[in-house]
């Protein structure tokens, strides 16, 4: 199981050494809330198709009914495990996932980001900082193997949501 640790806005391609791409992954997120504050520590993908705006430099959603988390967890190509809002140890398991199929994401899509954010972060003065344990891991699901780790202790001081990957398709050809 490799697992490498990105520092922050460094890039990784992620195709097989064999030259295959990656077909379906998982994000992982793992926290454990302190005692007496419950951490709710959610992941929210969309598909994204690129935009000529450069007030979108990621491009512009394919549709609210694409963008998948906690409260519509299901949508093409991705689905959310739900919603775990106490955030306790669940003994090596992550606390939530969700899992990108990218040969059913819609054709039009051209990138996946995936956003991390603590739930009523400002209303509950909490922070990344504060969560005790936790990190997110980038996993390729077909081999289970851990490409990605990071720790979201590590983030900058009161950070309440963190971008943590974008997954871009390579024009075929």
């Amino acid at each position: 199981m490799a697992k490498l640790a990105l520092a922050k806005g460094k890039k990784l391609r992620l195709s097989k050494s064999n030259g295959s791409d990656l077909k379906r992954v998982e994000i992982r997120l793992f926290w454990t809330s302190p005692a007496g504050k419950p951490y709710d520590v959610d992941a929210t993908a969309l598909q994204v198709r690129d935009s000529q705006d450069k007030r979108f430099p990621f491009g512009r959603t394919t549709g609210l009914d694409e963008v998948c988390f906690y409260g519509q967890p299901e949508t093409t190509g991705i689905v959310s495990s739900g919603d775990d809002q106490a955030g306790g140890d669940k003994e090596g398991a992550p606390n939530e996932t969700l899992t990108i199929d990218f040969s059913q994401l819609r054709d039009i899509c051209t990138s996946v980001p995936v956003i991390l954010t603590i739930d009523k972060a400002r209303k509950l003065k909490q922070t990344f900082s504060e969560v005790t344990n936790a990190r997110v891991e980038l996993v390729d699901i077909d081999n289970d193997e851990v490409l990605v780790t990071s720790d979201l202790g590590d983030l900058a001081a009161g950070s309440i949501s963190a971008l943590f990957v974008v997954f871009k398709r390579e024009a075929e050809g």
